[in-house]
């Protein structure tokens, strides 16, 4: 009888054991899969203020360009230039966004997540070399407008310009790297780890419930 009783309270014991080991393997999911979802969640928020910010100034730009520059064609094609590039950023911006939500942590095995992370790694790397290539003819065409608009023809002084290119080059793409590195490469990075822990969380776990 006590044999019997002895078999009976192991047997509770380790269901007890082999049911928290479950609810703690639950939890950890639960947080790093939370944790993963909102390093990619900071992106997208900036994606919003970026594109909230460059609507306002292709509505500015319309206008402002329109009334100062209407009488010069060269110019005004100029600034509706830096239009067409600026809704070009508006659009990679919308499905930068549309990309990064369209990752499903409710529904998806951790190796599935694992594998969108790698493929949004390599597909944001290919649209940011197109906002890189694009940034050149914005900050030309900007530099000109800008200048046109207080009431200096840059073009007509090309050393000048050029000087002003470099020292503007010189600063907005330093600035481009360090967003892609801190905003991009990191935040997905930090997500990746996340899911990467959980595996091995998971991996080291089955074997102590199996051992029970």
């Amino acid at each position: 009888m006590e044999l019997d009783e002895l078999k009976t309270a192991w047997a509770t014991f380790d269901k007890n054991v082999t049911q928290s080991l479950k609810l703690n393997e639950k939890l950890v999911q639960k947080i790093s899969l939370e944790n993963s979802k909102r390093k990619l969640n900071k992106p997208v928020h900036v994606f919003m203020v970026k594109i909230a910010v460059i609507t306002f100034c292709i509505i500015f730009f319309l206008l402002d360009s329109t009334f100062k520059l209407s009488d010069s064609i060269p110019f005004l094609l100029i600034g509706f230039l830096i239009m067409l590039i600026s809704l070009a950023y508006v659009i990679l911006n919308v499905l930068k966004i549309n990309r990064y939500l369209r990752i499903d942590y409710m529904n998806s095995s951790i190796v599935g997540l694992q594998v969108e992370l790698t493929s949004l790694k390599v597909w944001i790397l290919k649209v940011r070399k197109i906002e890189l290539i694009l940034l050149v003819p914005f900050m030309m065409s900007l530099l000109v407008i800008m200048f046109k608009i207080v009431g200096i023809d840059i073009i007509h002084h090309i050393q000048l310009y050029m000087l002003e290119l470099a020292i503007v080059f010189s600063l907005v793409i330093p600035l481009f790297l360090w967003v892609n590195k801190h905003l991009y490469k990191r935040q997905l990075e930090e997500a990746h780890n996340y899911l990467n822990d959980l595996e091995v969380f998971r991996s080291e776990d089955e074997p102590s419930v199996s051992a029970l």
